[in-house]
């Protein structure tokens, strides 16, 4: 992964931990496309910003809200 790519992931997750909506959304491609893995119950592709701001903030509701952290980037290919 690039440094730039790290840096964006570092951007994301502040304004995640932030519960910043407009400044996560102003960092995704208008025309995103995020495909679950198979496994999980939320397996269906969600289409623009808005959606993957839901399916986001949807996916931490089981957890006590806290803050991410990058800790690691590995490269992972299916």
């Amino acid at each position: 992964m690039s440094q730039e790519n790290v840096e964006l992931m570092r951007r994301m997750l502040d304004a995640s931990n932030r519960r910043d909506r407009s400044a996560y959304l102003a960092l995704l491609d208008p025309d995103i496309e995020w495909l679950p893995p198979k496994e999980w119950p939320e397996a269906s592709t969600i289409h623009g910003r808005e959606a993957a701001w839901d399916f986001a903030v949807e996916l931490e509701g089981p957890w006590e809200q806290g803050a991410y952290e990058l800790v690691d980037v590995i490269r992972w290919r299916r």
